[in-house]
């Protein structure tokens, strides 16, 4: 039977391969020819290394998404999953680390921080679900510790996305898929007084699979006004972002096994979480033929509020449902100067920079509930976190296939805790001041053609 099946089989692999040489000669003179390229050699003599690179407007263009956050999948070798619905930061891994919600890996939109520090679900969390995939312009991604812009949370690297100032042609979409999947995008550019005018707005619903429905209710709203180009102009960009949804949390095998619930079940009802983001920022750039200067500024209103189950019912019949909420109000902003050094010093670039981060916690809390009542406050507290930076980096080609950067980046952080609430947590609390000198050092060689 099998050898009389695999026959089958290649006769209809030949009678395919001959239809489909006839359709070509058909069509020769019809179809367009199909190019396809690796960029191998777009970054050589433009990246510092192999872990430094571009992705550009077209590469993502070509790429499809299932949610905002996989615009990281971009760089190579970084993976993205996710958990808990699609209103909480996704799971990242990169080079056998497990970042977690973000917190070895810095990312940036605008030149805005995406991780945040002292967070109510942890150290660096890192939400990207705000993110509008069609209006990324382009990524920078740098792998590794070595470069003296990128301080914390860049055990692994970073990754800096920049949103476009205008479109070709203003669009609408509308998607519809399984499990009551909708998303409507709109949006489009406009000039005026010689200002580039770009505003979007998406909306987004979503149930799942899963017997309690995730009921994902999603509003992003962005819009920006810009003069002159990335090098040599302005961008005020404002953001808004807010999001509902119910999770269906991971449940032991042995309540599948037993027939209490089926495979895409749940124990404990009514986890999930609420969320949003507002931001406002701007960025100014100038160039000539010898120096770049760059100066952004930027105020973020955060807030979440995230209720999880992750031990199911071992405190009693009434679960072990937590709130973790985080609300802050943080702003800074960044000044860079890059320069080329006169002839006699081998082309060499010098970066200087100086950078500024403060984050106002009003809540930072811990509570047991119950179908999102809470019944005890385990912790509550107000931050105040701030941290600086200067740093300094010299970039030298010595030969065509030998290139260095030295760095010396200085950091300090300072924080201080009040404790508002918790019957075994006020009497914590204190402040705290804390320096770090960090050198950097690249090395790129290059030895074949």
């Amino acid at each position: 039977m099998y050898k009389k099946n695999n026959g089958w089989c290649w006769l209809m692999a030949l009678l395919a391969t001959a239809w489909t040489t006839s359709v070509n000669a058909e069509a020769k003179d019809t179809l367009p020819a199909i190019e396809v390229r690796a960029e191998i050699h777009a970054l050589i003599g433009v990246a510092d290394s192999a872990s430094d690179g571009k992705v550009t407007e077209k590469q993502l263009a070509h790429r499809p998404f299932l949610r905002p956050g996989e615009v990281l999948e971009t760089v190579p070798g970084l993976i993205v999953t996710q958990h808990s619905g699609d209103g909480k930061a996704n799971q990242y891994f990169l080079r056998g680390f497990n970042l977690d919600h973000g917190s070895d890996f810095a990312t940036y939109v605008n030149g805005m921080p995406i991780n945040m520090v002292s967070h109510a679900h942890g150290q660096g969390y890192m939400d990207l679900n705000f993110l509008i995939p069609e209006l990324i312009g382009g990524l920078r991604y740098q792998k590794g510790p070595y470069a003296a812009e990128d301080g914390d949370f860049n055990t692994t690297g970073s990754a800096r996305i920049q949103y476009k100032r205008s479109l070709k042609t203003p669009f609408a979409a509308l998607t519809v898929g399984e499990y009551q999947y909708q998303r409507f995008l709109t949006a489009g550019s406009a000039e005026w007084n010689g200002r580039q005018l770009l505003g979007a707005a998406e909306l987004v619903g979503y149930d799942g699979p899963w017997d309690q429905s995730q009921n994902l209710n999603k509003v992003n709203l962005h819009g920006s006004i810009s003069e002159g180009t990335a090098s040599d102009g302005y961008i005020i960009t404002a953001m808004a972002y807010k999001s509902t949804w119910v999770a269906s949390e991971h449940v032991p095998q042995r309540a599948i096994d037993s027939g209490e619930i089926g495979r895409f079940g749940t124990l404990v009802p009514n986890d999930g979480g609420k969320t949003h983001r507002i931001s406002l920022s701007g960025e100014w750039n100038q160039s000539d033929e010898h120096s770049y200067r760059k100066i952004n500024a930027w105020v973020i209103d955060y807030g979440l509020n995230l209720f999880s189950a992750p031990s199911g019912y071992i405190n009693g019949p009434d679960g072990d449902q937590h709130e973790q909420e985080d609300h802050r109000i943080l702003f800074g902003g960044q000044a860079e100067k890059h320069w080329l050094l006169p002839e006699g010093w081998f082309n060499t670039e010098v970066i200087a920079g100086a950078q500024l981060r403060h984050d106002r916690i009003g809540a930072l809390g811990l509570y047991d509930t119950v179908n999102r009542v809470r019944t005890n406050t385990v912790s509550q507290n107000k931050v105040n976190q701030t941290g600086s930076a200067l740093y300094t980096e010299l970039k030298t080609p010595w030969l065509s296939w030998l290139r260095t950067n030295v760095g010396l980046r200085y950091d300090t952080i300072s924080a201080d805790v009040n404790a508002r609430g918790g019957q075994f947590n006020l009497a914590n609390g204190g402040s705290e001041t804390a320096h770090q000198v960090s050198p950097k050092l690249g090395l790129a060689i290059a030895p074949f053609n």
